[in-house]
């Protein structure tokens, strides 16, 4: 059976014969044309070296056609398959989206601590291979909303001490400082606010300019529902990165915001509501596709990715103050812990990219530090502005 570069050959020598051109000549001309199955990009090459027009139509249609003919129908195959894929990734989320509803219509109305959900039954059946260690020294942040007076002593000395030199300024040079205290603060040179506050406060070593320790960490008696834990139990709940953990409380312009840094003190294996992050350190990855299918009694290996992308964004939904959404992930969070799990992790609602991490033990030592992490300070952050970006979907704009 002739290659298409037999043909290819073929074609270039009949072109040559009725341009009287040199091969070489057309060879780099025609060579895209051909290797690209396009006949209309042949004959645009062909037009362009000047000859009879009419003549090289022929002679490039006899050997292209087939090609295009034959590309025709692959492509229409392959179209038909894609299609077929994509309807039905589209309908095995809907019936994942419809069984994380119908568990959390059980748990809110009929049965709270022993539901029978075929969720469940998928969820326990992939949790249990599922592995991603969070090192020891990794960082985490959390932020809390505080006002001017929550702040240390020592930091709202400073601020008073400051804003005794911005009056003694005023009065000296006889004109008003338009400025609040944040941003006389920010305007100040390094060496001035390390000699003419730092150094004269004896401020050097402050670790905690927001929240001090036990403000940074978990509530002791949590009374209220979170995302992850019921009345009564508290987590760590922390981010990525300092955005992140500002956008989860949702502040206002100009609202001060503590952030405490945090770093784990052991290495933790968390559940990541993410598909491959939930298998980061799966010994299950590393097998065939097949017996990972076999295992997990998939009809496709893109049933995993989906039923992670879905779950996930029911658990980052944004419940908008109604604690009945929690029902699911906090059974889900219980779930996991009883299975041996150190902690949680999902994507943030409000952070493109951002992360959100929750420790389930709080646990403290005898001299009531955490156990399992170490609050290493805390700073204190001003919001600049809430961004938002969008655009309008309907009316769909014509043009």
């Amino acid at each position: 059976m002739k290659s298409f570069f037999d043909e290819y050959s073929k074609m270039t020598r009949a072109v040559n014969a009725i341009t009287k051109k040199p091969l070489s000549k057309i060879d780099a001309l025609t060579k895209t044309a051909i290797t690209s199955q396009s006949f209309v990009d042949a004959v645009n090459v062909v037009k362009g070296i000047n000859y009879k027009f009419a003549e090289a139509v022929v002679a490039l249609s006899k050997i292209v056609n087939p090609y295009i003919i034959k590309a025709a129908e692959t492509l229409s195959v392959y179209e038909k398959a894609y299609r077929a894929v994509i309807k039905d990734q589209y309908e095995y989320k809907l019936s994942i989206q419809n069984k994380w509803r119908n568990l959390e219509e059980e748990l809110k109305g009929k049965n709270r601590y022993f539901p029978k959900s075929e969720l469940l039954t998928i969820f326990e059946i992939l949790a249990k291979e599922a592995k991603c260690y969070l090192k020891k020294g990794t960082v985490l942040y959390r932020a809390r909303k505080i006002s001017e007076q929550e702040l240390p002593k020592d930091v709202i000395n400073l601020l008073k001490y400051v804003l005794e030199t911005m009056d003694k300024l005023e009065q000296d040079n006889q004109v008003r400082i338009n400025k609040d205290i944040i941003t006389f603060i920010e305007e100040m040179t390094s060496e001035e606010w390390k000699q003419n506050y730092l150094q004269s406060g004896d401020l050097q070593n402050l670790l905690f300019w927001g929240y001090e320790v036990e403000s940074s960490d978990a509530p002791k008696n949590n009374t209220s529902h979170g995302r992850a834990n019921p009345p009564g139990i508290s987590y760590l709940y922390t981010a990525s990165d300092v955005n992140t953990a500002i956008s989860e409380i949702q502040p206002t312009i100009e609202q001060l915001i503590s952030i405490a840094k945090i770093t784990t003190s052991k290495r933790f294996n968390i559940f990541d509501f993410s598909f491959p992050g939930a298998y980061k350190n799966a010994p299950i990855m590393k097998k065939h596709m097949g017996e990972i299918k076999e295992q997990f009694n998939l009809s496709s290996f893109w049933e995993l990715e989906i039923f992670f992308n879905t779950i996930s964004d029911f658990f980052s939904k944004p419940t908008l103050g109604n604690t009945e959404y929690y029902y699911t992930t906090q059974y889900l969070s219980e779930l996991l812990k009883n299975m041996g799990f150190d902690g949680i992790k999902y994507k943030s609602s409000l952070k493109k990219k951002g992360a959100n991490i929750v420790l389930f033990d709080t646990s403290k030592d005898e001299n009531g530090n955490p156990m399992n992490y170490q609050i290493q300070g805390s700073s204190l952050y001003r919001v600049e502005n809430v961004r938002i970006t969008s655009k309008i979907v309907l009316p769909k704009k014509i043009k």
